[in-house]
């Protein structure tokens, strides 16, 4: 199983030990604990670190795409260029 944890985390990135830990216990096929001593992280840390993820995307929710159709063609009919 170490072995398959240092071969995903070599896959995902080669630099700091962290991110590479936070990545794959959010893809949920290994344990936290089995990932966080095979690569020499403090557990708490990245416990921590998936409980301050936001569960989903900041900002408005994307527009429908007529919606945006129509946004942007009424931006550049105000345009004087465009015309």
């Amino acid at each position: 199983m170490e072995g398959e944890i240092l071969k995903e985390a070599l896959e995902i990135a080669s630099g700091q030990k962290k991110p590479v830990a936070l990545a794959l216990v959010a893809e949920g096929r290994f344990a936290m604990t089995a990932v966080c001593e095979t690569l020499g992280v403090a557990r708490s840390n990245i416990a921590e670190r998936v409980r301050q993820r936001p569960s989903r995307a900041r900002g408005p929710p994307p527009l429908a795409d007529q919606e945006l159709l129509e946004e942007i063609k009424s931006i550049i009919d105000d345009m004087p260029t465009y015309r």
